[in-house]
């Protein structure tokens, strides 16, 4: 990782993006939240989806791509934990604080 403790590029604003963000483990976060923390006022912006909207999508591009075999029944039921959002969310504002955590509906 580089070293970020000073601002060398000048800018005030940096935006970062990633569609995974949300399923980081939590070594990562608390790794991610320490090198930020003396060069950054860091906010956290969590665009999620709907679970079922979510699972759903998820499914039908494995199909698509051949994937996946097995009946949605069986695959629902052990993704229903994945989903738990407040639990995700929960080590994002332990890192950051929950005032630093915007959560959007996507």
């Amino acid at each position: 990782m580089r070293d970020c403790s000073t601002n060398r590029a000048g800018f005030d604003r940096v935006l970062m993006s990633s569609e995974l963000i949300a399923w980081a483990a939590r070594e990562k976060i608390a790794a991610f939240a320490a090198a930020l923390a003396p060069a950054f006022d860091t906010r956290i912006c969590l665009y999620l989806r709907r679970q079922d909207n979510m699972m759903m999508a998820s499914y039908n591009q494995q199909i698509k791509a051949g994937t996946q075999i097995r009946p949605l029944a069986k695959v629902l039921t052990p993704q229903l934990k994945q989903f738990d959002y407040a639990e995700r969310i929960g080590a994002w504002e332990r890192e950051f604080g929950a005032d630093r955590i915007i959560v959007r509906p996507y």
